[in-house]
């Protein structure tokens, strides 16, 4: 009874102190998701075909984890600026690489990544959106 109760007492020592970690699983399985749809994306897709395909590997994520979207004018057109998460680094921060860009142009798919959104960028200087 003694020695049980010791047993007992060791591992409530031993086990009280762990705490659960987030080693990251949340956000390899939002990667992962997002790798296995992100292919049966079309450039001419509209904001809801895209949004039906990529919004769910996105789940996971808390509000402070996921990049707003950006919406601007350029000329006449209104350009949305969708920010999936498809990457992640262990380092507790949130940068550029671990997201790539969707932009729309009226609703419409026209490019994916970063190199178009800074070449939008410095052709056309954004105009917010009021």
């Amino acid at each position: 009874m003694i020695r049980k109760f010791t047993l007992l007492l060791v591992a409530a020592v031993l086990g009280g102190g762990c705490a659960f970690v987030d080693t990251g699983s949340r956000y390899a399985d939002t990667v992962d998701d997002y790798a296995a749809v992100a292919p049966h994306v079309a450039l001419g897709m509209s904001l809801a075909q895209v949004n039906t395909l990529l919004a769910p590997t996105q789940l996971r994520l808390d509000n402070v984890e996921r990049r707003p979207d950006e919406v601007f004018r350029n000329n006449s057109q209104e350009v949305l600026v969708r920010y999936y998460r498809s990457g992640w680094q262990p380092d507790g921060r949130l940068t550029d690489n671990e997201y790539t860009p969707y932009l729309f142009i009226d609703q419409t798919l026209v490019s994916v990544g970063w190199l178009p959104l800074r070449e939008l960028r410095r052709l056309q200087p954004a105009r917010l959106v009021l």
